[in-house]
């Protein structure tokens, strides 16, 4: 039999692979608080990374971006930042450019769904999503609808 304490710490272990496997947003929020104590980021505010998000996508031609606020909405993530892309050369050029911008901040994605010829790629932060599409790819799943219950951040406000 094993002993009280390391079969508690044995729960955790496999608690947290279950976690990490199904990406349920407990987990999500789990891993996220683990992942936090061992970065280099220093509690950088979300704010700054949102809008530094957002700031390189409109340097490489981002047609039409939104910040949703969806925080009290989606358990998932606070905010997602949706923007559109010409074509697939463009969509890959807003990821490497997006990516190359949050790396420049100290921040590295959680994961990366998708790729540029579907016409919808996603760049998952945890506090953040940044949903890059085709023009029909956007007007097809309008998250914009979906999410319509969400406070949209304009180009010249903060994000708290």
């Amino acid at each position: 039999m094993r002993p009280a304490r390391a079969s508690g710490i044995l729960c955790l272990i496999q608690l947290r692979h279950i976690l990490c496997r199904s990406d349920c947003t407990a987990g999500r929020r789990l891993i996220e608080v683990s992942r936090r104590g061992t970065t280099d980021r220093a509690a950088e505010p979300v704010r700054s990374l949102v809008l530094g998000a957002r700031a390189s996508l409109l340097e490489k031609k981002g047609r039409d971006p939104v910040v949703l606020d969806v925080r009290g909405l989606s358990d998932v993530t606070d905010y997602m930042i949706i923007v559109t892309g010409e074509n697939i050369p463009h969509i890959k050029a807003l990821c490497e450019e997006v990516e190359r911008k949050l790396a420049e901040m100290g921040v590295a994605k959680h994961r990366r769904a998708g790729h540029e010829e579907s016409g919808w790629v996603v760049l998952d932060y945890l506090d953040f999503m940044i949903h890059i599409f085709s023009r029909q790819l956007r007007e097809y799943y309008a998250l914009e609808e979906l999410w319509n219950d969400a406070r949209v951040i304009a180009a010249g406000e903060a994000v708290d």
